[in-house]
């Protein structure tokens, strides 16, 4: 018998996300990858408008480009940024300092019009490291 292992599924090369990224060149790397994405799918789309629904053989086919559809939406970026766990973190940081400013400069919520803007923040204790978040009685914006 004459078997054969099954190919190693092709990992895309991924671009680093630092100050390096030429986003021009990526927007236009963007938009020719969707605009072939485009002509295949509406390659696709008219194939199903050819289709007769009352006939078994053409529902199959119907299933089948629909999945071949969703396939090729993957396929729209070919190749993904990949940020670094460091910067992740930082940008999280970010994310929560942002937070944290947008509550104390934010108007007084009414019906807490005596709290001033550190108690308006609400934030529980930190423990170790974490990131601290904000309590049950807050809203969040």
């Amino acid at each position: 018998m004459n078997h054969t292992p099954a190919p190693k599924p092709v990992m895309p090369q991924t671009v680093p996300a630092d100050a390096r990224l030429d986003v021009r060149q990526r927007l236009d790397q963007l938009a020719a990858w969707q605009a072939t994405w485009e002509q295949e799918d509406a390659v696709l789309a008219q194939r199903v408008g050819q289709l007769n629904p009352d006939r078994w053989l053409d529902l199959q086919r119907g299933v089948q480009i629909a999945s071949l559809r969703r396939r090729l939406r993957l396929q729209l970026v070919q190749q993904p940024l990949e940020i670094a766990a460091d910067v992740a973190d930082c940008l999280a940081r970010l994310g929560h300092l942002a937070w944290v400013l947008r509550r104390v400069r934010d108007p007084v919520p009414v019906g807490h019009s005596r709290e001033t803007p550190a108690s308006r923040l609400c934030l529980s204790s930190p423990v170790g490291d974490a990131p601290r978040q904000p309590s049950a009685s807050c809203a969040i914006i």
